[in-house]
């Protein structure tokens, strides 16, 4: 029995030193994020976010370190071998300094993309994301040292301990009783083991978004374990097939297909989309943003603007799909790496193909990255320009690729050889972090603030001499030219709704056109695939989970997917779904930053209701089309038998 207690007291030391530890890096990181976000956090709200987090702490030790448990507590005499307590003192060790390490990592990897580290993030190390990462890593250990003295400190607090703990010898006497009580303990270790894994006697496991029940919406990241949200989506690859209405009862906004109801003369137009990086709609000054933009705010000025406009996801990897293809990112795994990737897609240079369309992917950053290249010629573009197929590499920027302003000079001089009509998409790369610009403009752009304004100016101008250029070809007047964003970027005004913090420009430009005026209507990525097409009079039925913006028949809604949160915003209201029930409903014009949850008000149930419905029938149909691989027109309709006497009659 001595032995047990001994065992037991110092599995509690260490699992208590594991849990303090946990304790000090999530109020480190409390601090971080919402001292970014410019929100005010009391002591009491650290104490209960700690309280809250600890099961999700618990879960996230117990994964890791199950088989140290198991093995330590085995009831056998080798267990206490000089040879086992190595290799278990070493298991000990590099587990929990990856846990740790991941969950240092996560203060400054959240910032970025406002979600915790998930399994999908390793793939930056493994190259499959592209080696970018290898670029910019030097300058995320000179700029955040600090975090890295906390790691190596919690490293020696975490050896010291570990080798005085464990390097005492126990003796197992070895008769039956010993044996019998060892097994017992054995047994309970492995269940207790288990059911701190699936935190909790809850009937299903716990899982990332029960933390939306926990905590509201926007506090959900600072009660999270890193090690917790990795293992959690490392089996993510599967989205479920949900089954919240039957087909019959979605009606045609509802459904992912588009029937042109007029065979209209079809408009022969260039299309040039320009995706520039993190541009929130705070940094534009036509939108009284903190950065100076004179040239998108004078081509604002002749240009349809919509201004109530959201990014899908947080991160470039699921923006570019949105863009392009209107997919969606409502999972976990970016679609460009997840199971679905070989699925059958309709893009914009896909559906414009048959039309004799020369379509090209401009991204100055180095091939691979990010998979951008691959998923380009999946969605059907014919040529995709990167960093390597620059003239000139002295103009690398040092960290991601080529300067954003004489790479959009090689993309307009690279059309310039075009004869077909092209649709062209490129995505700038300076206004990302480190937010460097050209040694020649260190004088010209010095805006105040967060240093991305001043990277915002430079990308402003880069696009200015773009135009500049552009406007001289033959081409230019018969172009569709749309501007919009990626994602959001970092918070630079004292503090950001949760509007805000989604918000980006959507915005179309036709030369001398009647193309102009501000818009309210909601907006999102995934409506520009089917907003272009509408403007170019396309009269072939295709499959897209966005809506024409220029069509005003169905209401408009935005979906986004965060940390196992689906958020449903409509021009006044915010629904919030978990994927099993609504967790949130709130009045954004009254109630900007979600402070009362309207969730459970009689008065509202009708708006939530509507909500609820639209958001459950995109999800499923999301779902459905991945599972199925139904992500363009005729294998949609021939799997779910739609009767299409509309396109017969086109045909």
């Amino acid at each position: 029995m001595n032995y047990l207690k001994a065992k037991c007291k110092k599995t509690a030391a260490l699992l208590g030193l594991l849990i303090l530890m946990y304790v000090i890096i999530r109020l480190l990181f409390v601090f971080m994020v919402s001292t970014d976000a410019a929100q005010y956090i009391t002591f009491t709200k650290y104490i209960w976010y700690c309280w809250k987090g600890l099961r999700f702490d618990i879960a996230g030790l117990c994964i890791l370190n199950i088989l140290f448990l198991l093995v330590y507590f085995f009831p056998m005499k080798f267990v206490e071998a000089n040879w086992m307590k190595n290799i278990l003192r070493y298991l000990f060790i590099i587990t929990n300094a990856i846990g740790l390490l991941v969950s240092c990592a996560d203060i400054v990897y959240y910032p970025f993309v406002q979600k915790r580290l998930q399994a999908e993030t390793f793939m930056y190390l493994t190259g499959q994301k592209g080696n970018d990462v290898y670029n910019i890593l030097p300058i995320f250990i000179k700029e955040n040292w600090p975090l890295i003295i906390l790691f190596i400190a919690l490293m020696y607090g975490l050896i010291k301990f570990t080798n005085k703990v464990l390097n005492e010898k126990l003796l197992l006497e070895g008769n039956i009783k010993t044996y019998l009580s060892q097994t017992i303990a054995f047994l309970l270790v492995a269940g207790l083991s288990i059911l701190g894994a699936r935190g909790g006697f809850q009937m299903k496991p716990l899982d990332i978004i029960y933390a939306s029940e926990m905590v509201p919406a926007e506090e959900v990241q600072y009660i999270l374990n890193t090690p917790f949200t990795i293992a959690k989506t490392m089996d993510k690859w599967t989205l479920p097939s949900v089954h919240y209405y039957a087909l019959k009862d979605y009606s045609i906004c509802e459904l992912p297909v588009h029937l042109p109801l007029e065979a209209d003369s079809f408009k022969k137009k260039n299309v040039v989309i320009i995706i520039v990086e993190s541009l929130s709609r705070n940094y534009i000054s036509y939108f009284k943003g903190t950065s100076q933009t004179p040239f998108l705010d004078s081509l604002f000025q002749k240009s349809m603007v919509f201004q109530n406009s959201y990014a899908n996801a947080k991160e470039s990897i699921q923006g570019i799909p949105a863009v392009v293809a209107s997919i969606p990112s409502w999972q976990d795994d970016p679609y460009i790496f997840s199971k679905y990737a070989s699925n059958n897609i309709q893009s914009i240079a896909s559906v414009l193909k048959p039309y004799g369309y020369a379509s090209y992917f401009f991204h100055g950053a180095g091939k691979g990255s990010m998979g951008f290249d691959a998923f380009a010629a999946s969605a059907g573009f014919d040529q995709y320009f990167a960093k390597e197929d620059y003239p000139d590499q002295t103009a690398f920027d040092g960290s991601w690729g080529i300067w954003d302003e004489p790479f959009l000079q090689y993309m307009s001089s690279t059309l310039k050889k075009e004869s077909k009509p092209f649709v062209s998409v490129v995505f700038t790369l300076n206004s990302h972090h480190p937010y460097k610009i050209p040694a020649q403009y260190e004088s010209k752009f010095m805006a105040k603030g967060h240093p991305i304004n001043r990277a915002v100016q430079y990308t402003d101008y880069a696009l200015k001499c773009f135009f500049d250029s552009a406007k001289k070809e033959p081409w230019f007047a018969n172009t569709l030219f749309v501007i919009t964003a990626d994602h959001t970027g970092p918070n630079t005004i004292e503090q950001l709704t949760n509007k805000e913090d989604m918000s980006i420009p959507i915005v179309f430009y036709e030369y001398n056109s009647k193309l102009t005026g501000i818009e309210n209507q909601v907006a999102n990525q995934i409506d520009i695939f089917p907003s272009i097409l509408d403007l170019m009079n396309y009269n072939k039925p295709f499959y897209s989970l966005g809506k024409s913006l220029f069509m005003n028949d169905c209401e408009k809604f935005s979906i986004n997917y965060k940390s196992g949160l689906y958020h449903c915003f409509s021009k006044s209201y915010c629904y919030q779904f978990n994927g099993e029930r609504c967790v949130g409903f709130f009045n954004m014009e009254k109630d900007p930053n979600f402070v009362h949850n309207l969730q459970m008000d009689k008065q509202y149930e009708m708006l939530k209701l509507e909500h609820e419905v639209y958001t459950k029938k995109a999800i499923q149909s999301f779902n459905q089309s991945m599972n199925n691989n139904t992500l363009t027109f005729d294998r949609y309709i021939a799997l779910n038998k739609i009767p299409v006497t509309n396109v017969i009659k086109l045909n």
